[in-house]
């Protein structure tokens, strides 16, 4: 069986779709990535490919790199930062793949790469809004932003399913006090996306400059946290929790 029908199962005829652009669009980075850490030529890493690195790249860089992404990396630095997380990536699709078919984490893992497709849909989106003087005459792209608006909030789902199946038993096993720390996230992810929700409940109901500004203050903090949240859970707790839960029983029952 290839690697990737696992996720697959989990998924409709829409959300195959979507995945499979993200992939297309993540081996982009891996390739951009690769010729980045292995040239000479500064003219290499064009302005564009940092504008792509910081909406793209959200599996492979850090917050804090994504905004130099989007600024502008020092070419060394650059070269330095994706050599680093070449070697990181790879370990963590390594290990993402390794699991066995119907493992808890494979749906995890799923959800996030849905969860990051839209983040990057809606970012797209609203650079396209953050441009405009008043409100669209074009309804498809005020529905556009409803439809992916509602799928993000679909992350609530995901949370209560870590939190109710998955959390408890890393718990049980000595996992508490890194749980602390993302529960708190879980928390301030969730007040985020009823702001999102809220705002896209009032479209055509308020001033525009006011309302595509809270758009970007309330997206622009809630993209951020969600992308350091996910690159968390699939670098540190999740590979932290397979090393110490190693029974296939207890994975079974989750």
């Amino acid at each position: 069986m290839a690697k990737n029908e696992g996720i697959m199962t989990y998924l409709d005829k829409q959300q195959r779709k979507l995945l499979k652009r993200l992939r297309s669009q993540a081996n982009d980075v891996t390739e951009l990535m690769k010729l980045i850490a292995a040239s000479q030529d500064t003219d290499t890493v064009r302005k564009e490919h940092m504008g792509f690195l910081g909406t793209i790249g959200s599996r492979t860089l850090s917050a804090k790199e994504l905004k130099m992404a989007n600024q502008g990396i020092p070419f060394d630095e650059l070269r330095k930062i994706c050599g680093q997380k070449m070697l990181t990536a790879e370990r963590n699709d390594s290990l993402r793949y390794s699991l066995p078919q119907g493992h808890v984490l494979k749906k995890v893992y799923a959800e996030h790469d849905l969860i990051l497709y839209y983040l990057c849909d809606l970012e797209a989106l609203n650079c396209s809004i953050q441009q405009m003087k008043r409100w669209p005459d074009n309804e498809k792209l005020l529905d556009k932003v409803n439809h992916i608006v509602r799928h993000i909030c679909s992350m609530d789902a995901h949370q209560t399913r870590e939190e109710r199946i998955i959390f408890p038993q890393l718990a049980a096993h000595g996992c508490g006090d890194m749980l602390q720390d993302t529960f708190a996230e879980h928390d301030h992810l969730h007040k985020s996306r009823v702001e999102l929700k809220t705002l896209a409940d009032s479209i055509r109901k308020m001033d525009f400059s006011q309302w595509k500004k809270r758009l970007d203050a309330v997206f622009g903090i809630f993209a951020v946290a969600t992308r350091h949240h996910i690159w968390q859970e699939e670098s540190i707790l999740y590979p932290k929790a397979l090393n110490i839960i190693q029974d296939p029983q207890i994975w079974d029952n989750m």
